[in-house]
């Protein structure tokens, strides 16, 4: 991945959104559902990641190999899902989104790349910690496409990272090094560029947008 700026990441070719969308929810994005417990947890996941942002960058802005191929650096990643996301890109799972759905603020979701699909003995075990499992068909993605999602029973960030880190758990290694991919945020940004990324609309998300 060339770099901007010494030690900055540079934005990755984007994903194509519409594409993605269409193959994981069979059309555009529907109306958001409206989930005020959720709403209000996720703008604090968002308060968040802003303040980790902004003190990451101040502290050690060098992003690391893996934040490298992740496209991102690990704070701009939801909070509940940073632990699980690295180690399941650490198995070679290729994380493209995850976190809180678009759609339902009360649904979490992970879209991923990998080599080949899940076996039924792992998706059993997906399905008895409460997960459901797609496996959408995208012309453009020569390995396979997958989205894990869940509901939480209650809109506690730690809880729904203990959760999302079983799943991630009981995954097993693919064998293969993780993809250069792309991790978007929930709130439509691929992030970050030279992180002079978008902070303000990050901030407009904290705010309950």
């Amino acid at each position: 991945m060339r770099e901007s700026k010494p030690g900055r990441l540079e934005l990755p070719q984007a994903l194509d959104q519409e594409a993605l969308d269409l193959a994981l929810h069979g059309g555009k994005l529907a109306s958001r559902a409206e989930n005020p417990a959720f709403d209000a947890l996720r703008q604090n996941a968002y308060q968040q990641m802003l303040q980790d942002i902004i003190d990451r960058l101040a502290v050690d802005p060098v992003p690391t190999h893996q934040e490298r191929l992740m496209g991102t650096y690990v704070e701009a990643l939801e909070p509940q899902v940073r632990s699980a996301t690295l180690i399941m890109r650490g198995k070679g799972y290729d994380t493209l989104s995850s976190g809180f759905d678009v759609r339902d603020r009360g649904l979490q979701a992970m879209d991923f790349r990998s080599p080949r699909a899940l076996d039924g003995s792992t998706a059993q075990q997906l399905l008895e910690l409460g997960a459901e499992i797609q496996t959408p068909r995208y012309p453009g993605f020569e390995s396979t496409l997958t989205r894990i999602s869940f509901t939480p029973a209650f809109p506690d960030l730690t809880q729904i990272e203990t959760q999302w880190n079983a799943i991630a758990a009981v995954l097993p290694d693919t064998g293969v090094p993780t993809f250069q991919g792309v991790e978007t945020t929930r709130f439509g940004i691929y992030c970050p560029e030279d992180i002079n990324w978008p902070i303000d609309q990050l901030r407009v998300a904290a705010a309950g947008s």
